[in-house]
């Protein structure tokens, strides 16, 4: 499967049958966060004796996604009724 990125024209060749992602198009724009580390309050010490903040991961995959109109919001409206959070204070955002 090629699939070719509509502003700079370049193509990216996918095996058939592999699975991707289109991260955006016209209707819609996704920003892959992944993984999300909070601290967990504990203090660190490294081998040079420079403290740092403990981290944890957050549970779950972390995912944005805006909409351009209604043209594929049933579809994200639906995944968002079983999997989607808004959080009070997101770690990224969209600008």
């Amino acid at each position: 499967v090629t699939v070719v990125d509509e502003e700079t024209g370049e193509s990216t060749q996918t095996p058939e049958g592999d699975a991707y992602i289109v991260t955006h198009t016209h209707d819609y724009a996704i920003d892959l966060v992944g993984v999300i580390y909070e601290p967990t309050g504990n203090t660190l010490t490294d081998a040079e004796g420079n403290e740092y903040p403990e981290t944890a991961p957050v549970d779950g995959w972390h995912v944005n996604v805006r909409l351009v109109g209604d043209g594929r919001r049933e579809d994200v409206e639906a995944i968002d009724a079983v999997y989607g959070l808004i959080p009070n204070s997101p770690s990224r955002v969209f600008l």
